[in-house]
Formats: structure tokens, C-alpha cells, sequence
């Protein structure tokens, strides 16, 4: 499992995130909520994410990356996976569950 965050505790952003989340909201709609044109957009945006990021950790299958919208969502998610797996932090995150290896 690998988990990158850096949202949450970093407060100044890079000019093209700004840009391309003001882009988003304007342009996107919500993926896969129906078959708009700006529907579309966002899957096709979230689908070209994943290619990126299968590529840049050298992944083959694209369906295995999860977006979660934070640590405690991605470490329940895989801890109820009933998969073993090793997560390490550089900061300790508080979470409800308790982790199986």
C-alpha cells in the first residue's frame, strides 16, 4: 500500500494545483453520475490520473489504485480488505480501527 498525502498539512500549493482545481470546478462535473459532457470529463480526468500514477510506480493494472479522501478512510478500506499489508508513516494519524498484519 502506498499512501500519499501532503494536503493536509501543506498550506501553500503549487500555482498549477490552483489552476487545475479551479479548472475542475468550473468545467467537471460529477464522475460517474451520469452521461454529460461534464460528467465524462471528470471520469476521463480521474481515469488519466490513474494511468499517471500506475505508471510512475510502475503498476500495470490502473483498477488497483484507490483515491481516498484521507488516511483514516484508505487504512479502514485496507485493513477491512482482509489483505496483509505494511503501511508506514512519517506521521502518526489517529484512526478508529485497530491494524491487522
Amino acid at each position: 500500500m502506498i499512501y500519499l498525502d501532503n494536503a493536509a498539512t501543506t498550506i501553500k500549493k503549487p500555482d498549477a494545483v490552483y489552476d487545475a482545481v479551479l479548472d475542475a470546478m468550473k468545467h467537471c462535473g460529477n464522475s460517474g453520475r451520469g452521461a454529460s459532457d461534464a460528467s465524462l470529463d471528470a471520469s476521463r480526468k480521474i481515469y488519466e490520473a490513474r494511468m499517471c500514477l500506475a505508471q510512475f510506480f510502475g503498476g500495470d493494472d490502473v483498477d488497483r489504485l484507490v483515491f481516498t479522501a484521507n488516511a483514516t478512510e484508505a487504512l479502514n478500506i485496507a485493513i477491512h480488505a482482509g489483505r496483509h499489508f505494511l503501511a508506514i508513516f512519517r506521521v502518526s494519524y489517529a484512526f478508529s480501527e485497530s491494524v491487522r498484519l
